[in-house]
Order: C-alpha cells, then sequence, then structure tokens
C-alpha cells in the first residue's frame, strides 16, 4: 500500500458468495474475483502476497458436509484450492496453486525455504498443519480432502491423481 497506495479485499457477500477486490485512493474498486459458493460454511480465510509477488487466497470446498459436490478434488473447479494471481495484470487469472483443502483459513509463506504453511479444518475428527514446498513449475500438489481427513481414509470419496499427495505435518484429533 504504501508504494502504490492499492488495498486488497476478500469477503462474503450478502448471498455468501466469494469475492476479491483491489481499491485505489478514490477509483471504483476492481473485481479480481468472484465465486459462487453453494453454501454458507467453508468459505476460506486468509487473502496474502506470496514471495513470488502474487496475491493468494485459499479458498474452502464450499461447504457441506464431506464435501458433497467432490469440489476440492476436481481440478476445474477452485474451491477448496490455494490459488494465486497476478494483480498487475490487466485482467488477472487465478492460477490453482494447492487441491485438497477443507477450509484454509490461515496461511503462511516461509521465505527462507520455499514453503507455505497452511492451517486446515476438519470434518468430524482431525484437523490439520500441512507444509508444502512450492514448485510452481510442477502440477498443484493435492492435500487430499476430501479423500482423507488427516490421514484418515474416507470411504467413497475419490482421490484426483494429478499432483503429488502431501500428508499433513500435524494433526489433532477430536477427544485426544
Amino acid at each position: 500500500y504504501a508504494a502504490n497506495q492499492r488495498l486488497y479485499l476478500h469477503w462474503s457477500d450478502r448471498a455468501g458468495d466469494t469475492r476479491v477486490a483491489e481499491f485505489k485512493g478514490d477509483e471504483p474498486g476492481r473485481e479480481l474475483l468472484f465465486v459462487d459458493q453453494p453454501e454458507e460454511n467453508h468459505n476460506g480465510g486468509q487473502l496474502a502476497f506470496g514471495p513470488d509477488a502474487r496475491l493468494y487466497l485459499g479458498l474452502g470446498d464450499g461447504g457441506g458436509a464431506y464435501d458433497p459436490r467432490a469440489t476440492a478434488q476436481d481440478p476445474e473447479n477452485l474451491l477448496g484450492k490455494l490459488i494465486a494471481a497476478d494483480v498487475d495484470a490487466r485482467t488477472p487469472r487465478w492460477e490453482v496453486v494447492l487441491t485438497g483443502l477443507r477450509n484454509p483459513w490461515r496461511f503462511w509463506f516461509d521465505p527462507a525455504l520455499g514453503e507455505i504453511w497452511i492451517g486446515d479444518v476438519g470434518q468430524d475428527e482431525v484437523e490439520e498443519i500441512d507444509r508444502v514446498l512450492l514448485e510452481l513449475d510442477e502440477p498443484p500438489k493435492n492435500l487430499g480432502w476430501s479423500a482423507f481427513e488427516g490421514t484418515k481414509r474416507i470411504e467413497g470419496h475419490e482421490l484426483d491423481r494429478g499432483g503429488d499427495l502431501v500428508w499433513p505435518v500435524a494433526t489433532y484429533e477430536h477427544g485426544e
């Protein structure tokens, strides 16, 4: 903001849909992203600039118990993903960076190691912390939701085999 007077906001509108916009001074805002959300919950959380100067957004799977629409494993759907865009482009194009997330409410970039740490909400039993090496020239890595809750297999849910499966580095099981 100090260098270019631009401010970026991520919010859920009155219909519960995801919006990301850029604001600069007195100019009208520029919408960067609109995502239709099927439910009121699991709409994601954080918006932050990454080490590559792109704007990153964690998007939840769109809600509903156990990802009933299988959005987190659908490579054509932005829900259940970590996505990024170059906001300096005339029309920013959002790209999938990681798949298989339930509701990534917080993340942090470790610039020294080129990794990202993500806090992801579980379904019923397991909360997880993920640590992933960002290799942007490789297919998006898969954090496993909704085929797995933490490291526990969920029957009846398929895993997209498009990217390497990455297991959480820490889990918390309810009732432990």
